[in-house]
């Protein structure tokens, strides 16, 4: 991770952070009271994420197409982090 960005690089270490992020008491969304449409749409990313990462990653489902799809979900899903951490 660069020092720079609080966000992990690896997949692994991304989606336990999100979780994290999004599912812990004391961390910053949870305590900026962060609007339920906005946690709602955090949330279903995160799992969105979570069900591709595990498609992308298993030998019996990974494919070119499989590993897009994790990249698309992964990067709509940072945006969308991002942009609440700026809003909150």
């Amino acid at each position: 991770m660069k020092n720079s960005d609080y966000i992990p690089h690896k997949d692994a270490e991304f989606l336990q952070w999100t979780n994290n992020f999004i599912n812990y008491p004391g961390t910053i969304i949870r305590k900026v009271e962060c609007p339920e449409d906005v946690y709602g749409e955090l949330t279903t990313q995160h799992e969105d994420f979570a069900q591709k990462l595990e498609a992308a990653t298993e030998p019996a489902t990974r494919t070119t197409l499989t590993v897009q799809a994790k990249n698309t979900a992964r990067a709509d899903f940072e945006k969308a982090l991002r942009q609440a951490v700026i809003d909150n």
